[in-house]
């Protein structure tokens, strides 16, 4: 089933050519890829991008906000994967906490927050 995995990226590009260009970056659900999708992406001429923090939004039992913010903490930055799909109101409250909690630390720690786009400049 690899290339129906890269018929989705041509058309995930395709459905969102209004918003993003065609080497818009990209990030591998689930953070895999397969040799297939590795060179749909490189075709493409895109850059791929994973995260530095998983920040658990989609785990059975979800930690607390701070364990995040902990983790970045210790990192010194980095990338955190969170999702915005509503599922749940605790999931989005969970969302929402984390995303204060991360703002906070930044303050905190002087952190410069900045679009993943602009990390490849």
């Amino acid at each position: 089933m690899p290339w129906n995995a890269v018929a989705d990226i041509d058309a995930g590009y395709q459905r969102l050519s209004s918003w993003i260009r065609p080497n818009g970056m990209f990030r591998p659900p689930y953070g895999k890829m397969t040799l297939p999708t590795y060179w749909a992406i490189r075709r493409r001429g895109a850059s791929v991008w994973w995260w530095t923090v998983d920040s658990g939004d989609t785990h059975k039992v979800v930690p607390r906000p701070r364990q995040i913010a902990n983790k970045v903490r210790c990192q010194e930055g980095g990338i955190v994967l969170m999702h915005d799909a509503a599922r749940s109101k605790e999931r989005n409250d969970f969302v929402f906490e984390t995303t204060i909690a991360l703002l906070d630390l930044a303050k905190r720690e002087s952190l410069t927050i900045v679009p993943l786009r602009n990390l490849c400049r």
